[in-house]
């Protein structure tokens, strides 16, 4: 509670409270952007890698040795590395839309925007409109930006596991796209 608070004081400083819905998509915004950059570095890795094992297999395929040369090494780390962003791209894309929501809630209601991080139901709290389907993807969203922000969860393996980016930047975009 004292946390929230003094966050709240820290804003007023700036000219800004927590009710303020331009803070929120200002915060939304810059974290879509982070996300975008985060996703695109990560999907370059992705592309990397798929390359490289194809060389691999048909280096193996044609009775080559299956052990990387020494200068195969270092763009293989590289790309596994730029790969690796997935996740903490996962957590950026559920960061924004976080703000997003508690925007379109501190707009809506005049007041300041809940306490929490619970996605779905800031989702239905928003006037946002959602399917079953984008809702339950929002649910997922939230297992990155626990585990990867500054909280801890220990999970069960299973939820988040399979989303997608793609997924993630088409809730935002439909998110944007409804805030007129």
């Amino acid at each position: 509670m004292a946390k929230y608070k003094d966050v709240g004081l820290a804003f007023q400083a700036v000219g800004y409270t927590l009710d303020s819905a331009d803070l929120w998509y200002r915060m939304g915004s810059d974290l879509e952007y982070a996300f975008s950059l985060v996703e695109t570095r990560a999907r370059g890795g992705g592309e990397r890698m798929k390359q490289l094992v194809r060389k691999q297999n048909r280096r193996i395929t044609a009775g080559g040795s299956p052990e990387l040369a020494p200068e195969e090494s270092a763009p293989f780390t590289a790309a596994l590395r730029d790969r690796m962003q997935i996740r903490p791209a996962m957590m950026l894309a559920a960061m924004a839309l976080e703000c997003y929501l508690k925007g379109r809630i501190a707009e809506d209601t005049k007041e300041n925007a809940p306490k929490g991080h619970g996605l779905v139901a800031l989702a239905k709290r928003s006037s946002f409109v959602f399917s079953a389907d984008e809702l339950d993807i929002i649910g997922r969203m939230l297992e990155p930006m626990i585990q990867l922000g500054r909280y801890f969860l220990t999970v069960d393996g299973k939820a988040g596991m399979d989303l997608s980016t793609s997924r993630a930047k088409q809730i935002l975009h439909s998110v944007r796209s409804q805030m007129g």
